[in-house]
């Protein structure tokens, strides 16, 4: 049986955004907290806005550390990088247009 990794290391939080996001019934303050894990994935979670709990109804995503090292690195813009966490976390911001369907 394959060994379970663990979390390693937190990495960083973004800035919160409001957003909709099927399992929730009205818009919702959430931030993405990316963890590193012991295999060298990056484990993205949705946490809330206001108490920094776990949003239960949104599932968490792994990414692999080249896709995390591909996210957007603005210094002067948190929010790009905040959309793009987010989205993959199945959250649409409020406010802004759709993904475009690739």
């Amino acid at each position: 049986m394959a060994k379970k990794a663990t979390v390693s290391e937190f990495i960083n939080s973004t800035v919160g955004l409001l957003c909709n996001h099927d399992a929730y019934a009205c818009p919702v303050l959430v931030k993405a907290e990316a963890n590193t894990m012991s295999d060298g994935t990056v484990r993205l979670s949705a946490v809330n806005g206001h108490t920094l709990g776990d949003m239960t109804k949104a599932a968490h995503v792994f990414l692999t550390q080249q896709q995390w090292n591909e996210r957007p690195c603005d210094p002067y813009d948190d929010t790009a990088k905040a959309v793009w966490a987010l989205r993959h976390l199945g959250f649409r911001v409020s406010g802004l247009d759709p993904e475009p369907e690739a």
